[in-house]
């Protein structure tokens, strides 16, 4: 009996000791958490750069602009270097033209296992020092990104709302692009969206809304080669198409189409459920 009973003191003993740790760890934990709160300060709304907003450090984080006089329109992601890091690729423009630039991720911001790599990670930041900037006859107010010509590096999309054609930045899989590819639409883009579009095949497609002179159309690109190799197929709607959205909307495993089309008079909602 007194062998059994001095178990469960034991027993008792060590559970009460690691209540009491789990108890100080939460504290800290939420003391920590209410600090980072507190130095957290809204974002205003005058300047002219664009910022990136991390939720993990929640902090704003400003990536200079190379030309103050450019309004940044949009943004997107790829790994355009192929070291595992995201990178940034951001689309201006002004009535003089427009700009691409592209910010490369900082490994070491995500990966700071040696000194001098934390040290890297306080002075840098996400991205490394620098952007390369390419630019474009018109401005960028739509961007996307995904491998369109089927060579398995990163490319660049970018279209200016209003035109009749897109752009094409050819990625070398080292954070450049040696080539560019156009491609005429036959009316003026009012929404772009790139990703995987019927079912999964691994290469991007390419959905843009267009205006021609006499109707609305959505069109796809969607090809196992490559969206430069596709014929696009092209849908009517019954008004301007203002945005898309590509997503898992069914049961199946395809992914499917959201179209946002509409004016002030009228507005429609239209969802295709795998095209093919």
């Amino acid at each position: 009996m007194f062998a059994i009973l001095h178990r469960h003191l034991y027993t008792f003993g060590l559970l009460i000791t690691v209540l009491t740790v789990a108890g100080l760890f939460w504290t800290s934990g939420g003391a920590a958490s209410t600090q980072i709160h507190e130095k957290t300060k809204p974002a205003t709304g005058n300047e002219m750069s664009t910022f990136l907003a991390l939720k993990e450090a929640r902090k704003r984080v400003e990536i200079p602009s190379s030309n103050q006089a450019l309004r940044p329109e949009a943004l997107a992601s790829g790994d355009f270097n192929e070291d595992g890091v995201p990178d940034l690729v951001t689309g201006s423009g002004s009535v003089a033209g427009g700009l691409i630039t592209l910010h490369l991720g900082n490994v070491d911001s995500v990966y700071p296992n040696s000194k001098e790599a934390k040290e890297r990670r306080q002075r840098e930041g996400p991205f490394l020092p620098g952007g390369a900037d390419f630019p474009t006859a018109s401005p960028v107010d739509f961007i996307g990104t995904g491998d369109f010509d089927n060579d398995g590096h990163f490319d660049v999309v970018g279209g200016s709302r209003g035109r009749p054609q897109l752009y094409v930045l050819l990625g070398n899989g080292r954070g450049r692009f040696p080539n560019t590819r156009r491609i005429d639409l036959p009316g003026r883009v009012t929404a772009l969206k790139t990703g995987e579009m019927n079912r999964p095949d691994g290469i991007a497609d390419l959905v843009v809304g267009v205006q021609t002179t006499h109707d609305f159309q959505v069109l796809v690109f969607d090809s196992p080669s490559g969206v430069l190799s596709a014929q696009p197929e092209s849908y009517s709607m019954p008004a301007r198409v203002t945005s898309v959205a590509l997503a898992q909307l069914g049961a199946n495993v395809t992914s499917d189409l959201a179209i946002a089309s509409g004016n002030s008079a009228n507005s429609f909602c239209i969802i295709a459920l795998d095209l093919r």
